[in-house]
């Protein structure tokens, strides 16, 4: 059973390793916006670019940013710059992982973009499943780069047969 689990492990990082390597643009190529939210909804400012990053300063923008990834409703923010502009405790909140394997062929609702922490923390991040699980933590799948991003008392629970994690979100300057 852990030899299988071991084996099943490598052969999914080798999966989602060489699956990132084909993302399409590098350019900041969001989709349309869905309607109902406008990109000045989820954000606290900025324009998406290197310079002038998109801000995140509450859970409740963050929470949006990942839907907006995890949905495909923003082909993963490809290109596009966010910045956290606040430390965030995440105590009482229900997270999901930025970024799924939902759309593992156009890469869409992994995340593509450039996430700096900007030194900032992001404290009390508790995730729990009770299914096997691929990219645990604050973000689940990536293609992008996660950077200068500070995390404190992260809480990661698996139960079941198949309670084996690949955590990413944990790293700084992991890409």
């Amino acid at each position: 059973s852990k030899i299988f689990s071991l084996m099943f492990s490598a052969l999914l990082c080798g999966s989602l390793l060489t699956g990132c390597g084909n993302t399409g643009s590098t350019q900041n190529d969001l989709s349309e916006t869905p309607a109902n939210v406008s990109l000045e909804a989820v954000f606290a400012g900025g324009a998406g670019t290197e310079t002038d990053p998109y801000q995140i300063e509450t859970i409740a923008q963050l929470e949006t940013f990942r839907d907006g990834v995890n949905d495909g409703s923003q082909n993963g923010y490809t290109g596009a710059f966010i910045q956290l502009g606040a430390d965030l405790d995440m105590e009482g909140a229900v997270w999901t992982p930025i970024g799924t394997m939902e759309d593992m062929e156009g890469h869409s609702t992994m995340f593509l973009g450039v996430f700096d922490g900007d030194g900032h923390t992001v404290s009390n991040l508790s995730y729990t499943s009770e299914a096997p699980t691929v990219g645990a933590g604050l973000f689940g799948i990536s293609c992008g780069t996660v950077k200068n991003l500070n995390m404190d008392a992260l809480n990661l629970y698996g139960a079941g047969k198949y309670a084996y994690w690949l955590a990413s979100g944990i790293s700084v300057d992991y890409t």
